[in-house]
């Protein structure tokens, strides 16, 4: 599963230039950063025609039919397995024309035993940006003069072998030469099926880090990221 991740506005002039950005809508309301939890917001990828947007979203999906933003603590729909995303109603609609890229400098993941969980910040060894493969759909909350807000969902999948000591899924990173098909609205899905159905390829590496500070989902701030003095647990 994805729980947290992190994301700096430092970033954000770097992220323009990787993913090739056409325009950034109002990035105002982007407060988390470097421990971001389900159902707040957080920046989002999506692509019209051929022009890349970087904008916020809500990291919870919501069906269209939803009746406001609560709905998202009713249902754990900010992460969609891919082997069922064809199944589930909210999904399956998205995976067709609505994907988006939630962009990472890392994400977290707890090990250890109950009670003694040691978390740890994992990242690329090349310390490039996790291209986490999305999904989104467009809500109106009543009562906004239909104001649309963007809700999306981070696609997992089953852990590559060095995840697996960790845990059994992770997201879904999406390789630099897979991009493109993933956001461009005329892939078809035969072939998002297929880019689905290939293995992880991003090396990988992760440090434990304070499980005292990171265990609280309202803490944010670089202390979040540092590496952890005395860690509890490690494998």
């Amino acid at each position: 599963m994805c729980g947290r991740y992190q994301l700096t506005r430092k970033s954000q002039h770097k992220v323009q230039t990787y993913y090739n950005i056409d325009s950034i809508q109002s990035l105002k309301s982007w407060k988390r950063e470097y421990n971001i939890p389900p159902r707040t917001v957080a920046p989002i990828i999506t692509q019209k025609n051929i022009q890349r947007v970087f904008h916020l979203g809500f990291w919870s999906m919501l069906h269209p039919s939803s009746k406001n933003l609560n709905d998202a603590t009713k249902y754990s729909t900010f992460n969609a397995r891919i082997e069922t995303v064809h199944q589930k109603l909210t999904f399956k609609e998205a995976l067709k024309k609505r994907r988006c890229i939630i962009p990472a400098e890392g994400f977290f993941e707890w090990i250890g035993p109950k009670g003694r969980k040691q978390p740890l910040h994992i990242n690329k060894k090349n310390k490039g940006f996790l291209s986490m493969a999305g999904l989104f759909n467009l809500f109106i909350p009543p009562n906004t003069n239909g104001q649309a807000i963007y809700t999306f969902t981070i696609l997992t999948t089953k852990s590559s072998p060095w995840m697996a000591r960790i845990h059994n899924r992770m997201p879904f990173i999406l390789s630099d030469q897979q991009i493109e098909l993933w956001l461009s609205s005329f892939s078809s899905l035969s072939e998002i099926n297929q880019l689905l159905s290939s293995s992880p390829s991003a090396e990988f590496e992760c440090y434990p880090v304070d499980g005292r500070i990171l265990n609280s989902g309202l803490i944010d701030n670089p202390k979040c990221i540092e590496p952890a003095l005395n860690p509890l647990f490690m494998k």
